[in-house]
């Protein structure tokens, strides 16, 4: 039930392309994100699953992809997403969940090794409650939706909720998890998803890590 390092544990199915394209049809135009998220996304399905799936991912674009905060509506980065993992499916390179969640953590590794990724590392250091805490600030800079609330439960625990989260729980899981393994370097840090309400914009992220 949960993800670790670059890995997709196998779980029930909570985010499955009718959920995705449930709220394709919910996402309103003025919900967006940075322009970077649909140019990393597009990668990811090229280095992860081949120019085939990545050419697929691309044909369901309907604007052109443009860099620039804001400059890429919500449901066309799903539009991308969901057929790229249909995609990978049909290939049987991956399950379409599986898909959605790899390329999260595709994605947290692209922000890591951006200059604003490299600089949110200075700020942070490897205290992985810290990081996630500023990364709430962080999120909303980039994007027009959704609300998300940090947690601390404990020295080794937090919860991170998530409300109108539009890319969904797994998605959201891979970028998230892997953002802050690679951050705080606890490779013991998982999270599970929690309190699951269909069609998967309400949501929590329970993680959990050990101390040495």
């Amino acid at each position: 039930m949960a993800a670790t390092g670059d890995q997709v544990v196998k779980l029930w199915p909570m985010d499955t392309r009718e959920a995705v394209r449930s709220r394709i049809a919910l996402a309103l135009p003025d919900e967006r994100t940075h322009g970077q998220m649909l140019v990393d996304t597009l990668g990811g399905f090229s280095q992860l699953y081949g120019s085939e799936v990545a050419e697929q991912a691309r044909a369901a674009a309907s604007v052109p992809v443009e860099l620039g905060l804001f400059s890429c509506p919500i449901a066309e980065l799903l539009r991308v997403t969901d057929a790229g993992a249909s995609a990978a499916e049909a290939q049987g390179l991956d399950s379409y969940s599986e898909a959605l969640e790899r390329i999260g953590i595709f994605l947290a590794g692209s922000y890591q090794r951006s200059p604003v990724g490299q600089a949110f590392r200075r700020i942070t250091g490897s205290d992985v409650l810290k990081s996630m805490e500023l990364s709430m600030a962080s999120t909303r800079a980039v994007t027009t939706y959704g609300n998300r609330r940090f947690e601390r439960l404990g020295p080794s625990s937090a919860r991170i909720v998530f409300k109108r989260e539009l890319m969904g729980p797994l998605w959201i899981r891979g970028i998230y998890t892997k953002a802050f393994q690679a951050s705080s370097g606890l490779d013991s840090l998982s999270a599970s998803v929690e309190f699951h309400r269909e069609p998967g914009m309400d949501f929590a992220l329970l993680y959990t890590w050990t101390l040495s």
